[in-house]
Order: structure tokens, then C-alpha cells, then sequence
């Protein structure tokens, strides 16, 4: 049983978000590389924002498209992105 992992990123616009991503996709290779499965099913983006239409980006580890929770409404999230 691994820990649970959390990431956090400042992301102010879609290169930020693309940056983002970019994070991410060594995080997956690396876990295959050693034989790890990441349980998507846990891992989920959570947006905090003062804008009033904040910039959702669809973030992906391997080919499967991470789920979008809502602060508060996920308490064991494996990831987060912070949205400024």
C-alpha cells in the first residue's frame, strides 16, 4: 500500500495548465518503468478559483482523462491543481 501522493500547481493559464501536464506524464512513465499501478480511480483534479469562469484544463495520466472534484467534496484526492 503506497502512501497517498498530492501535487500542487499554481496554474494562471493554459500554458501553466500544459506545463502541468507535462509534470505529470514523467510521474506515470516512471511508475511503469518500476512496475507501479496508479489507481486512477483516486486521482482527481480540484480547482480553487476567485474568477468566475476559471480555466478547466483536462489533465490526463497515460491515455485515461483525469475526473474534476470539487473543493471540499474530496477528502483523500490523490492530486490537486490549485487554479489562481
Amino acid at each position: 500500500h503506497a502512501p497517498h501522493v498530492k501535487l500542487f500547481s499554481v496554474v494562471r493559464s493554459a500554458t501553466d495548465a500544459q506545463c502541468t501536464q507535462h509534470d505529470l506524464d514523467p510521474l506515470v512513465c516512471w511508475s511503469v518503468r518500476n512496475g507501479l499501478s496508479l489507481n486512477l480511480s483516486k486521482c482527481f483534479v480540484i480547482s480553487f478559483s476567485g474568477r468566475r469562469r476559471p480555466l478547466l484544463y483536462d489533465y490526463t495520466m497515460g491515455s485515461a482523462s483525469l475526473q474534476r472534484a470539487w473543493p471540499g467534496l474530496q477528502r483523500n484526492a490523490v492530486l490537486l491543481i490549485f487554479v489562481c
